[in-house]
């Protein structure tokens, strides 16, 4: 996500048998799997977890193809 930030570049995220929203909202298995990442994180690892998790609810955010139900969503 720097990348559409710093350089302007087109993200268009592909959301492969997973409902955007459990992205966007980070719940069921992102929600756990993060929780276990920070767990045993130091807090340099904590700091890339973190920046990974907002990276995640941007592109959860963002207009992309959603392969699940096989559509484009806005």
């Amino acid at each position: 996500m720097s990348c559409k930030e710093e350089r302007e570049q087109k993200v268009i995220p592909i959301f492969y048998h997973v409902d955007p929203s459990e992205v966007r909202n980070q719940r069921e298995i992102y929600k756990e799997a993060f929780t276990g990442h920070e767990e045993n994180a130091d807090e340099e690892k904590r700091g890339k977890i973190r920046r990974w998790k907002t990276g995640m609810r941007e592109a959860g955010k963002l207009a992309g193809y959603d392969v699940k139900v096989d559509r484009y969503i806005q």
